[in-house]
């Protein structure tokens, strides 16, 4: 015959809202000949049926997994602060968008912060279909402990879908370009130096032109001259190391940004959804130091 089906009332203990089946037995079978409904029985719940035994199949465990995957999300830790967005796939609507100052060993509260604004929101780490790495250039340990976050929260799901995304296409898309436009993302490259990501608007979408490059104080002014950008953009908070490296009138045409916008990274059309987390930006190679004699 066929199961009748029941709730379970949400609770504070933790148990959620699901349909259970239960299954007629011979009148002389009891309710507690099964641990999960005497576990039910012992938390108080309501649910007492003569000669029944309560069987939650393994299919109501998986409540969480079958929820729609209506959400995708970015996550940036490049430079000196986290940026996280999560956009509804269906209306496009921006539902998170929020940035916060980490760095050091303050980068070990990414996780907590990244639950904490998706639990305020409502949303479930399951129902995020598609999440995209902001990939620099900047800090080398910043862009893999975002990369490394997103790695786990995916593992083992076929149906999440993951790239990386330079986030220097977010820092460009805040402005207004044409097509055929050629834009200069700077950023601090400290040592003197600023790095430098080269990008253009093709038909409407801001790409990767395939150029980058570690600028000193010595060369800067011949490479702009030379390059000869529609638009320079730069981080606010990179305004004086920029200006350390690039002459005055070179200064006075980039466009100060205060925040990485990390919606622009979902947006972003340059970058297939290949789930290659290992695609970050290193404009200048990592640098490995050998042990110390003791």
């Amino acid at each position: 015959m066929a199961w009748p089906k029941i709730f379970l009332p949400r609770r504070k203990d933790g148990v959620f809202k699901d349909r259970i089946n239960i299954k007629y037995l011979p009148s002389d079978s009891t309710y507690y000949d099964n641990p999960l409904a005497r576990r039910l029985k012992l938390k108080g719940s309501k649910i007492i049926f003569l000669n029944v035994l309560i069987i939650i199949t393994h299919r109501s465990f998986k409540f969480k997994l079958e929820l729609e995957l209506k959400y995708s999300a970015a996550i940036d830790l490049s430079g000196n602060e986290a940026a996280f967005a999560v956009v509804c796939r269906e209306s496009g609507n921006i539902v998170i968008s929020s940035t916060r100052p980490m760095t050091g060993r303050n980068s070990a509260t990414l996780t907590p912060w990244v639950l904490e604004l998706i639990n305020d929101h409502s949303i479930q780490l399951e129902e995020i279909a598609e999440w995209t790495v902001g990939s620099g250039p900047g800090s080398f340990t910043g862009m893999r402990l975002a990369a490394a976050l997103v790695a786990g929260i995916t593992f083992g799901n076929a149906n999440i879908k993951t790239r990386c995304v330079p986030t220097a296409v977010a820092l460009a898309s805040v402005m207004q370009t044409s097509p055929g436009d050629s834009i200069a993302a700077v950023f601090d490259g400290r040592n003197s130096e600023i790095l430098v990501f080269e990008l253009v608007n093709q038909g409407g979408e801001i790409i990767p032109a395939g150029k980058n490059d570690v600028l000193s104080a010595e060369d800067a002014e011949t490479f702009f001259n030379d390059r000869k950008f529609t638009h320079l953009v730069a981080l606010e908070k990179d305004h004086a190391a920029i200006a350390k490296v690039a002459d005055a009138n070179t200064l006075e045409r980039f466009k100060m940004i205060e925040h990485i916008s990390p919606e622009k990274l979902i947006s972003a059309q340059c970058a297939e959804w290949d789930n290659d987390l290992t695609d970050l930006v290193y404009i200048r190679p990592a640098v490995f130091t050998g042990p110390a004699a003791v």
